[in-house]
């Protein structure tokens, strides 16, 4: 258990980058209904087409950067497993290979 922990705390960095954007990815996303919430209650309730115009860009922007953080946290994180995946079969081989054969024929 701690070779498995020991492979994690070696990447640091690189999980606390994911972690850190997919909370800039969630706040992407969770602001989008505010915006809509503020384009009905003060756009179309004051009829102001340039507000409306105003967040709706404002939306589009959000929807673009949390599509981006999207895909960069999406290629970090199958990075990051795939590497600690290889990582986890090198170990397990090496750990085979030094099996007798009578521990093999046990198993």
């Amino acid at each position: 258990m701690n070779v498995l922990i020991s492979l994690l705390i070696k990447k640091y960095k690189t999980i606390i980058f994911i972690l850190l954007l997919l909370f800039v990815q969630a706040y992407f996303t969770l602001t989008l209904p505010e915006y809509t919430a503020n384009i009905v209650n003060i756009g179309v309730a004051n009829s102001d087409m340039n507000y409306i115009y105003d967040t709706g860009t404002k939306m589009i922007t959000m929807a673009i950067l949390a599509t981006i953080t999207a895909v960069v946290v999406s290629f970090f994180s199958s990075r990051f497993s795939s590497e600690y995946a290889k990582n986890l079969r090198k170990m397990i081989f090496t750990k085979a290979l030094k099996f007798s054969n009578h521990e093999i024929n046990n198993i």
